[in-house]
């Protein structure tokens, strides 16, 4: 049987069904023989190699800087550098560590806020068990390294809110519904890059922007927000980076926890995403981390309404010259808006919907926000 260079079967126990890796230094069970088989039938490592039963997890409430990359009884098999590498069982890495980091000073939770962090498997000097670091998503990687996953910290501390999901959450914290790894992650980039950014919602299986949409029409922190932009636009600018508007159901769900019946602080409208209270001094932030979902913007959703007027039907040249529409009255077709703005007050929530606008409708109280399916 051909096996890789950096590890070999020690010894087989028929009686439990068990192998142990020497090099790793780990007992795989039952459950874990037919990978172990099938890899070492391989040779060299597949250049895509990324095996593993539980995906990779982190800011659990009370473990909120940890990252659990395998948990106990499993490892990771991966491709680092053209090597197979195993990620030992139990292994976990905590983000305020200087030596987990490719650069130590996000190791100080201020200098994560609102960031988007990427984890790397990195040779280790032959060995067979590589190092895992993390370093800003937005930075090159180290060499002879293996991206394997990512996440996100929160922006702006949650404080106290009774049944929340994320009460106590300090600003660095990792958001749990961000975590990533290649096996469970967003739709990728038309670049073939992961997409940053983005919360797992498990009630609908969508990932969403944490944020609004902003002006590069991403999902980022402190960012102008993207508005007067009808839902045409914003769909062709979301379609782009291979993302699309929210539907009803997927606002409503990853919504839920945010302000209910409260606009913005001040009742004033603020030009950047994240981070915001409400008039009650709550945080703007829902159970899976979605900032803004209420009370500073109408969000347009990939969902139709309509405006019954007048008998009266027209064609109405309002596309931008990409054909026209056939409508009653004035207006007739709409799309819905979600959310509440700055002004709306009690009107605004999970469930607040305004089906006033029609499709062609720019205001600089109306914007949006992306989701992406599963890769």
């Amino acid at each position: 049987m051909a096996k890789w260079d950096t590890y070999s079967l020690l010894t087989q126990k028929l009686g439990n069904l068990e192998f142990l890796v020497r090099d790793a230094g780990v007992v795989l069970p039952e459950n874990q023989i037919k990978r172990l088989i099938d890899l070492t039938l391989a040779t060299p490592a597949p250049p895509a190699l990324f095996d593993r039963l539980t995906r990779i997890t982190g800011g659990a409430s009370g473990d909120r800087t940890i990252l659990v990359i395998t948990p106990v009884g499993e490892t990771m098999w991966i491709n680092v550098a053209g090597n197979l590498r195993i990620v030992p069982a139990a292994t976990s890495l905590d983000i305020n560590v200087s030596a987990n980091w490719i650069t130590t000073t996000y190791a100080t939770a201020a200098n994560r806020a609102g960031l988007s962090f990427k984890i790397y498997a990195i040779e280790n000097g032959g060995a067979s068990a590589p190092l895992i670091k993390c370093n800003l998503a937005s930075n090159a990687p180290p060499a002879n390294s293996r991206l394997i996953g990512g996440f996100h910290c929160l922006c702006v501390a949650v404080g106290t809110i009774t049944g929340h999901k994320l009460t106590g959450y300090v600003a660095g914290d990792i958001l749990p519904q961000s975590v990533w790894d290649l096996k469970f992650a967003p739709r990728k980039n038309p670049d073939g890059t992961y997409r940053d950014g983005f919360v797992y919602d498990p009630k609908d299986g969508i990932w969403k922007g944490i944020y609004l949409v902003n002006t590069s029409y991403l999902s980022q922190y402190n960012t102008p927000k993207l508005v007067n932009v009808n839902w045409m636009d914003i769909t062709t600018y979301l379609g782009s980076i291979g993302a699309r508007l929210l539907r009803d159901r997927e606002f409503q769900l990853g919504a839920e926890g945010s302000s209910e019946g409260t606009s913005i602080t001040g009742s004033a409208d603020t030009p950047n995403t994240g981070g915001h209270v409400d008039t009650a001094g709550r945080r703007i932030i829902s159970n899976i981390g979605c900032e803004d979902m209420v009370g500073l913007i109408w969000q347009w959703l990939d969902e139709q309404s309509y405006q019954y007027g007048a008998s009266t039907w027209s064609w109405k040249n309002v596309t931008g010259g990409k054909g026209q529409l056939y409508t009653q009255d004035s207006y007739g077709d709409t799309k819905l808006l979600a959310g509440g703005d700055w002004v709306s007050g009690a009107l605004c929530g999970s469930r607040g919907r305004h089906a006033g606008n029609s499709r062609w409708v720019a205001a600089t109280n109306v914007g949006g926000r992306a989701g992406v399916d599963p890769e």
